[in-house]
């Protein structure tokens, strides 16, 4: 569950339904799209007007959240606890749009994986399209793109290339059916808290006679070690594969299995040296500092990153250089807890730019910064002195201007803790590296798909 009032969901914030909440049957019916897969977007400043439907949930003290369901505009109203109890914030990705694509690309997938393994043939895109229509909402549907069946076709042949599966699956995205037993103790029983950091499997496939079995299985561990184990034991046995999927337009589909207890330790060959730094103008407004990188001589960055276009927190992804697809969300918690080792806290929050204390700790770091030789070319000297100078007139009441000035906080206080506390630069890149791999301890086994 997440509270929905935290500083950090601003506008755009992207949330599920708790299937937690006692209230949610109100929403059963609704005319808001299926309820077990909605991604809504928390609105603000709306009109009566805008209004398309409205939710009373009754309790003390009410209170009232507005959210974006495709294109309707929903308010809902009750107590605090009551709507802090019904929104869990969303797994996948930022904005809604985003995760509806995710849903899109990663079914289409299923659909061709279940048809080349199952029944032996490659289903048409026709044939495709029509199984995608009945399995996903329509405002998932109609983000559906003819990359997403090409891609799906070179992704399972490079896999059935490797591992030659014969039928008698069963197939499922993460954390859907039979899945759920498998992440829901992982928290608990000390592997990471985001499912993606424990097994970023994005597509199951797993043996009918075993799914069967997953559930009590499961339940009856008591430490993450079992779980790791088990896993690793039906993946060598194929009796269950987990598979993360990525698109991509770019050179030759693939298909390797990461295993993050050999991995972790494993000798890289990569020169994670400091090749540049891109700082970035984007979004449909073009403000500054959206999504800067850090890019390595082996072509591995970290991009830094918000999940929606307004004042949010800041996030980390790799990426490698010349690809066009993410390799995954850096674990920002296990990133902040190496930067406690070298007493440093990083400063990630959602609209921090409006705390004077803060402003002038980012003017002491960025005098630090610009003093370090070869870190910024003469030209990125030069607009950050002047970003500084503009920076330094104080706090605006301008929304790009307040979200130019989180950014820049959230830049300096990274690259701060990369290059002045952190000691040895590279050894902190390939720490990233792994993390954006899901390689750490206490991750699983998995197949990762470029097709």
């Amino acid at each position: 569950m997440a509270s929905i009032f935290k500083e950090e969901y601003g506008e755009g914030a992207a949330f599920t339904f708790s299937t937690k909440s006692k209230d949610l049957e109100k929403f059963r019916k609704a005319k808001i799209g299926d309820i077990s897969k909605l991604v809504v977007n928390k609105t603000m400043n709306v009109s009566i007007n805008d209004l398309n439907e409205i939710f009373e949930l009754g309790g003390t003290d009410v209170r009232t959240v507005y959210i974006r369901a495709g294109k309707k505009i929903v308010a809902i109203k009750g107590s605090e606890g009551k709507l802090k109890t019904l929104f869990n914030v969303a797994i996948k990705g930022g904005s809604g749009q985003a995760s509806q694509r995710t849903e899109c690309s990663e079914t289409t997938s299923l659909i061709i994986f279940k048809n080349q393994i199952e029944n032996g043939k490659i289903l048409d895109e026709d044939s495709t399209i029509e199984q995608l229509k009945r399995l996903v909402p329509k405002n998932v549907f109609e983000l559906y793109k003819t990359a997403y069946y090409e891609s799906a076709i070179k992704q399972v042949n490079v896999f059935q290339k490797q591992f030659k599966l014969k039928s008698g699956y069963e197939y499922e995205r993460q954390k859907e059916n039979r899945t759920k037993a498998i992440y829901k103790d992982v928290a608990s029983l000390g592997g990471p808290k985001d499912a993606d950091n424990f097994n970023s499997g994005d597509l199951w496939l797993i043996r009918k006679d075993y799914a069967r079995k997953i559930e009590k299985i499961f339940s009856n561990f008591t430490n993450i070690n079992e779980l790791i184990t088990e896993i690793a034991m039906t993946f060598k046995n194929k009796m269950m594969i987990p598979i993360s999927l990525k698109q991509t337009e770019k050179g030759e589909a693939s298909a390797k299995t990461i295993d993050p207890s050999r991995e972790l330790n494993k000798k890289l060959d990569l020169d994670f040296s400091i090749d540049k730094i891109n700082l970035t103008y984007g979004g449909t407004e073009k403000f500054a500092f959206n999504n800067p990188e850090i890019i390595t001589k082996s072509g591995f960055q970290i991009r830094l990153t918000h999940k929606s276009s307004g004042l949010t927190p800041l996030f980390f992804e790799g990426k490698i250089r010349g690809q066009d697809y993410q390799m995954g969300a850096i674990d920002i918690g296990k990133y902040e807890k190496k930067l406690t080792e070298v007493g440093y806290v990083m400063n990630r929050k959602a609209n921090v730019q409006k705390d004077q204390a803060t402003r002038a700790k980012t003017l002491k770091e960025f005098d630090t910064l610009i003093k370090i030789p070869n870190l910024f070319t003469s030209e990125q000297i030069k607009l950050l002195k002047q970003f500084k100078s503009l920076f330094e007139r104080g706090i605006s009441n301008d929304r790009i201007v307040q979200m130019e000035h989180d950014r820049f906080i959230h830049f300096i206080s990274a690259m701060y803790a990369i290059f002045v506390k952190v000691k040895d630069v590279k050894e902190h890149m390939k720490f990233s590296f792994n993390l954006a791999r899901k390689v750490q301890e206490f991750s699983s086994v998995y197949v990762k798909v470029i097709g």
